[in-house]
């Protein structure tokens, strides 16, 4: 008798990477991902060429904010999983150098998730972040678990008319220890001054207390002035166990 043939899914081929890209077709809140915000702030998907989702802090508050982040925290550092994400985002700043943006994995995505005033994220958390502080210009990044964390200002200019694709790297390199690597359109970022290869930002991070992270995107007004950011598409990958 002879073998049945069928073609291999795609999906199948790559059953070794829990991967997903979401390019905002359509958006409900509460299915793969849930919008957190306070006031009249919201997250919108519409008549946009590609599919872009719109979030929004609405009216002049300072402080307002808007995070959209997957409903459950399916992703966790671990050794031999491999895991990055890539969002492609753009947002014009209403009051000069003070909009809060922030994009990566966090355990616990809420309120305050990006602190008053400050904008750095908050004091206890897992996962790994690039994002854009009140009084900033420029991109900054952080890694964490728990209370442990590595932050640094790196030297490339955040926001502007123009799309920008940040990447977050998250490789174990033992049982207990990963490094984290950031890039903004396919070029890692560096702090100021030195040679660029003395001044990678590439992050140490001991994972073996680590908690259970979400994917997300948050924007927070940092004045009196209501900030508006877009994204066409956020994607992430990680590598499974090994399958047998």
């Amino acid at each position: 008798m002879g073998m049945v043939k069928c073609d291999i899914h795609d999906r199948l081929k790559l059953r070794r990477t829990h991967g997903f890209m979401e390019d905002w077709d359509a958006y409900t809140s509460g299915g793969l991902f849930t919008t957190t915000a306070d006031g009249a702030a919201s997250a919108t998907v519409g008549n946009t060429s590609f599919g872009v989702i719109t979030l929004a802090a609405v009216d002049n508050t300072i402080n307002r904010q808007v995070y959209v982040a997957t409903t459950n925290s399916i992703f966790l550092i671990q050794n031999n999983h491999n895991l990055v994400i890539e969002e492609y985002i753009q947002f014009t700043e209403a009051a000069t150098n003070k909009a809060n943006v922030a994009i990566g994995f966090m355990s616990g995505v809420g309120l305050a998730s990006l602190l008053d005033a400050t904008g750095e994220p908050k004091a206890s958390w897992t996962g790994a972040i690039i994002y854009k502080v009140p009084g900033g210009t420029k991109w900054k990044t952080a890694s964490s678990v728990g209370t442990t964390s590595n932050v640094s200002q790196s030297d490339t200019v955040a926001g502007g008319s123009s799309f920008a694709a940040l990447k977050i790297e998250i490789e174990p390199v033992s049982a207990t220890v990963a490094e984290v690597t950031y890039y903004v359109n396919d070029v890692q970022l560096k702090t100021a001054g030195g040679r660029p290869g003395t001044s990678l930002i590439k992050d140490q991070l001991t994972y073996t207390s680590a908690a259970q992270m979400q994917a997300f995107i948050a924007l927070k007004n940092g004045s009196g002035n209501a900030e508006t950011l877009l994204c066409d598409y956020l994607a992430w990958e990680q590598l499974r166990a090994p399958l047998y």
